[in-house]
């Protein structure tokens, strides 16, 4: 297998990752449809609750934001159909409970 720089599983890490975000993350990496998760930089200014939501979907899956203290966007490297994103929002609400 070969080894990736920054990436550890199917979470890219070059960049720091908001730690109320990683149970979500943590979640995510176990649904087979999901093949990467690359993280965006923090954007410090941002404020709000600590929320995981589906913000866009993509050509290559879709586009997650955490919204906090700080807000991260989420790169979600799937095939972007009806069923990964409902399979991708029943793990949101789980985790959000």
């Amino acid at each position: 297998m070969k080894k990736h720089a920054y990436r550890t599983g199917k979470i890219k890490t070059k960049h720091h990752i908001i730690k109320e975000a990683l149970p979500f993350l943590n979640e995510l990496v176990k649904l087979d449809c999901i093949k990467l998760i690359v993280p965006d930089v923090i954007n410090n200014n941002s404020h709000g609750n600590n929320r995981m939501r589906i913000s866009t979907a993509t050509t290559n899956g879709f586009d997650l934001t955490f919204g906090g203290a700080g807000a991260q966007k989420y790169h979600l490297v799937c095939e972007p159909s009806n069923e990964n994103r409902e399979k991708i929002d029943d793990v949101i609400e789980a985790v959000s409970l």
